[in-house]
């Protein structure tokens, strides 16, 4: 028999991509777009961007009719991705739309004031995020404006908006162009220290988000209220019915420390849960959505072939733009260095096998950032690599391991082994599938 549209519903970013090539695909993309609007909105708006649409906007054009026939809130959904990008930080944004001015400054007049203006545009004014952009956005977006029209007469520069000048783009202009930048870096730095850990109020980036009320939704119907991200598997038929949808969020933010300063957001959903989703604004998470596909497709496998107890915990990801996407955050669960902290009760830096592998590491190239000691680490034997591991290992105390971490939560020497056994079996089937797909960046945070 015919396959069924929803079955589609994994793979719609890569269906999406060969759509100009395969036409045959349309018909049962109209379909899901006029029964399931919701699953197809976020890889269509993310195929639609300009950073990605390439040619293809003619063909996805009788899929955003569909969508608008549909009665789906488009553009509630398209709001709410605005008011996320505004919860990436300020000077993430602005890092990442002065690096390409940077690059052509002085260099191609042409694609400068491009730059410029897209820069001015996004960051300074944030003009396509009025109404949902927070005073953390907008103080930053003012100080930025004030600092170019009055320190750049100051330093000879003529341009004070978005209409870069052509006096400002001759070689003799270089240092009036050193000194003001550094004086936006400072500001993008000081910008960057506000909330840099821990809790914030979500109204400070985004007071749409704060403000977001859906309750009185429910006098219409269920098409017109916007899901909860991440409920399409594609693995079984949705129902659209029986999906949460949002109908508010939490007032606070929390703030990751890494480096992007991802923010977990807690959606208030219809079916009186909490569902949490660290954003993740400045990245691409498409390959993150990839690889949760393939491990998905490992458990098919694994399930397939009767291996009792391997099974890799996947999670939703919902790439929403190419520098912007949700994850869904996996309760419950704590990272392994917070969890050795804990245990050994002192700093990272104290404990004596972490203090012993920097010893070590230091050998290779002194003096230069750890990144760049990897490939001469890389070229040793792997005995060698191995008697050094089994040093830092033994160094660990007894109360600095998994096992004192297993013996504290297990109720008794049972649940002890049940720990250890589940365990085992999930960290085998994760390591061998990311053995198989090439995935690294495994880090203790």
């Amino acid at each position: 028999g015919a396959v069924p549209g929803w079955a589609l519903l994994r793979w719609l970013p890569q269906a999406l991509t060969h759509l100009p090539s395969v036409p045959e695909l349309l018909d049962p993309m109209l379909g899901l777009a006029a029964t399931l609007p919701q699953a197809v909105f976020w890889p269509l708006q993310l195929a639609s961007h300009k950073d990605v649409i390439g040619n293809r906007a003619e063909v996805f054009r009788p899929l955003w009719a569909a969508l608008e026939r549909s009665g789906a809130p488009i553009k509630t959904a398209l709001t709410f991705t605005r008011a996320l990008e505004c919860l990436t930080h300020p000077d993430k944004r602005y890092e990442a739309e002065m690096k390409p001015f940077k690059e052509n400054l002085l260099r191609n007049p042409v694609e400068a004031k491009k730059k410029w203006r897209t820069l001015w545009r996004k960051v300074f004014e944030m003009r396509d995020h009025t109404g949902v952009a927070g005073l953390v956005h907008q103080g930053f977006g003012q100080r930025c404006q004030q600092v170019v029209r009055e320190l750049g007469p100051r330093v000879g520069l003529v341009t004070s908006s978005e209409d870069l000048a052509d006096a400002d783009l001759i070689p003799a202009k270089k240092e009036g162009w050193v000194k003001l930048l550094q004086q936006l870096d400072i500001l993008a730095r000081q910008a960057g220290s506000q909330h840099a850990s821990k809790k914030a109020p979500l109204r400070d980036f985004s007071p749409w988000l704060a403000q977001f009320d859906a309750r009185s939704s429910w006098l219409g119907t269920a098409e017109e209220q916007l899901e909860v991200p991440g409920q399409y598997s594609g693995l079984q038929r949705p129902d659209p019915r029986s999906h949460a949808r949002v109908l508010g969020f939490q007032p606070q933010l929390l703030v990751m420390s890494s480096k992007q300063k991802p923010k977990r957001l807690i959606v208030l959903g219809s079916d009186e849960r909490e569902h949490w989703f660290l954003v993740k604004g400045g990245e691409d998470v498409r390959l993150d959505e990839r690889v949760e596909q393939l491990f998905g497709t490992v458990n098919g496998l694994l399930a397939t072939e009767a291996v009792l107890g391997l099974q890799v915990r996947t999670y939703a990801v919902v790439p929403l733009l190419p520098d912007l996407g949700i994850l869904e955050w996996v309760r419950n669960t704590k990272p392994l260095k917070p969890l050795l902290i804990d245990l050994a009760k002192v700093s990272f830096e104290e404990i004596d096998a972490h203090k012993q592998r920097l010893q070590w590491a230091r050998l290779f190239r002194p003096g230069v950032p750890p990144v760049q000691r990897y490939p001469a680490i890389f070229a040793l034997e792997r005995s060698n690599v191995e008697v050094a591991f089994r040093r830092f290992v033994a160094a660990l105390k007894p109360n600095e391991t998994l096992k004192a971490f297993f013996v504290q939560r297990a109720l008794g020497p049972e649940a002890l082994w049940h720990m250890r056994q589940r365990f085992a079996a999930s960290l085998a089937a994760t390591s061998a599938a990311s053995y198989l797909l090439g995935i690294g960046d495994r880090h203790l945070d």
